[in-house]
């Protein structure tokens, strides 16, 4: 069993550039004070939640064990609206907010954000989740959940927890 900040430390190094077979820009948004410091000066807080774009599926491990998993649907690659990839932090959660875009307005019950515009919500008008929905009918960048997901992370997330979008 590794502990928290061997977890940290290997997930930096797995979205490192020289790890991937592609180079992958990490952009750290907002570091809190809960945040462990590591070798390669970012801080990557000990409980996190991972997004794995191709899996389309979401994780969150506390103190290194997997507490939640839910299938998702993330950001429409065919109308160039892609989930963005880096590492960021839960900036604040509310429940019953509108999400508004130039072409849109949608209400959701958890919204949970971490990037600019983007956030876990839930997806109440979706009927299914994961596979490659999200190559022709994704989100607008979000990570769309099924209700009752959406509503059991909201209840495990706080602000300033790290979120590794891959």
């Amino acid at each position: 069993m590794t502990n928290a900040a061997d977890c940290a430390q290997q997930l930096t190094e797995l979205l490192s550039a020289e790890a991937c077979d592609e180079a992958v820009a990490l952009e750290y948004t907002y570091y809190p004070e809960s945040a462990i410091d590591n070798d390669y000066g970012r801080a990557i807080s000990s409980t996190y939640i991972e997004v794995d774009l191709s899996g389309q599926h979401c994780y969150m491990y506390e103190d290194g064990e997997l507490i939640w998993e839910s299938d998702c649907v993330t950001g429409d690659v065919a109308k160039g609206r892609d989930t963005p990839k880096g590492v960021y932090y839960i900036e604040y959660k509310q429940r019953n907010r509108t999400l508004k875009g130039a072409d849109y307005e949608t209400f959701v019950n958890y919204w949970m954000h971490f990037y600019s515009g983007c956030g876990f919500h839930d997806a109440y008008w979706r009927s299914s989740f994961g596979g490659e929905i999200y190559l022709t009918n994704g989100s607008h960048g979000c990570v769309n959940l099924p209700s009752a997901k959406a509503k059991e992370l909201y209840s495990l997330v706080s602000s300033g927890m790290t979120v590794i979008v891959y």
